[in-house]
């Protein structure tokens, strides 16, 4: 019986999350940098940030949606929105549950809140 394929997406922390060897799971899994302590471009603006985020077809995932909501294009790279209540073990159980099951189609153009109650994926129009 053929497994089940699972994309291996590539993921971009924001300066405002932990290093990422606090997310074990999605560290082990998934090609994980951070901005700042990977690429050394802490303290850039959003815009740059998005920009590596697009330059390396990697998913941006923050704790900042308001200022990346309007950065998001169609076919660029979805971000991840995580709730600050969430801690980094609750995070990095929900980020890798939702991307072990997320579409390719998914990846692109999408911005995807989790919380602690639920995770939404919302397609921009």
């Amino acid at each position: 019986m053929p497994t089940k394929h699972h994309e291996k997406y590539k993921l971009l922390l924001d300066e405002g999350l932990s290093p990422k060897n606090r997310y074990k799971n999605l560290n082990n899994y998934f090609d994980v940098k951070h901005i700042k302590h990977d690429l050394k471009k802490g303290a850039i603006s959003d815009n740059e940030v998005y920009k590596c985020t697009t330059n390396e077809k990697r998913i941006l995932v923050t704790f900042n949606i308001k200022d990346f909501n309007n950065l998001v294009k169609l076919n660029k790279p979805s971000i991840i929105a995580l709730s600050v209540n969430l801690t980094n073990d609750q995070a990095d159980k929900k980020t890798f549950k939702l991307l072990k099951k997320l579409k390719y189609t998914e990846s692109l153009g999408h911005i995807i809140s989790i919380s602690n109650s639920q995770t939404t994926i919302k397609r921009l129009i």
